[in-house]
């Protein structure tokens, strides 16, 4: 099988050398510090913090099949591929972890007319595999914000953009800013380049399906090609502002 390493550096390993760009700086470098967030600029970091909540997977149906020409040859050690976990149990690990890592990556700093996250430290750390299900932790996390109406293409664009679909053997997240920083993202790659393609579609599928049946809200990133897109400029008119600060991070709901 593709050793995680190389399979990283097919597919974002050129991403994570990249610079800031000037004309793109991040909202949150300046302004002043949120008390009770870190005090770090995370637009260009790694996010690799995993939950501490076990839970069971709710994945059903059979186990994904495994592309054979992945691994390296025939004199392969059987006894290290039989002791590979399940495909299907390293998808919910994948999936349970996405919103610890999203919310870690979330803006930190707050300026006196934006609202960013104010989840401390240890609530940053605690977020679980359910954090995006409860409307109710949206106006935990953030005092304000943009809420996109409920849309479902918008939504499915939004899925995709944190689910990609690789094919053939590299991945294409160098243009998808912040995403491509998500160690979940990552690794949901890596796990598509040891499978045939057919088996690619109905894993993302399944990731895909689970989350717009349970989780409630999301960031909208996909417009500006972000994994948080924030401020007031090009607001959609149809994004209600919710929230006494003017501005804040965009979110979009589900249908419900």
């Amino acid at each position: 099988m593709l050793s995680s390493i190389m399979a990283f550096n097919k597919i974002v390993g050129v991403n994570l050398q990249k610079q800031p760009r000037d004309e793109d700086p991040c909202p949150w470098e300046s302004g002043a510090q949120n008390s009770s967030a870190a005090p770090i600029s995370n637009k260009q970091r790694l996010v690799t913090i995993r939950s501490t909540h076990d839970t069971a997977n709710p994945l059903a149906g059979p186990n994904y099949a495994q592309d054979q020409d992945t691994y390296s040859s025939e004199e392969e050690d059987q006894a290290e591929q039989e002791s590979a976990s399940p495909f299907k149990n390293m998808l919910w690990d994948i999936i349970s972890n996405y919103p610890i890592q999203i919310m870690n990556k979330a803006p930190n700093r707050s300026q006196a007319r934006e609202s960013w996250c104010r989840l401390g430290n240890d609530e940053l750390a605690g977020v679980t595999h359910d954090f995006f299900t409860s409307m109710e932790n949206l106006t935990r996390a953030f005092e304000s914000y943009y809420l996109f109406p409920a849309d479902l293409s918008k939504w499915d664009a939004t899925v995709a953009h944190l689910f990609p679909l690789i094919q053939g053997s590299t991945g294409n997240l160098e243009r998808q800013q912040g995403v491509s920083n998500l160690g979940v993202v990552v690794e949901f790659c890596t796990m598509q380049l040891a499978l045939p393609e057919s088996s690619r579609a109905q894993m993302v599928q399944d990731a895909r399906q689970y989350v717009s049946a349970h989780w409630a809200w999301l960031p909208i990133g996909t417009g500006k090609n972000h994994l948080w897109s924030t401020g007031v400029s090009n607001v959609p008119k149809s994004a209600q502002q919710v929230g006494p600060l003017k501005g804040g991070p965009w979110m979009i709901a589900t249908l419900g």
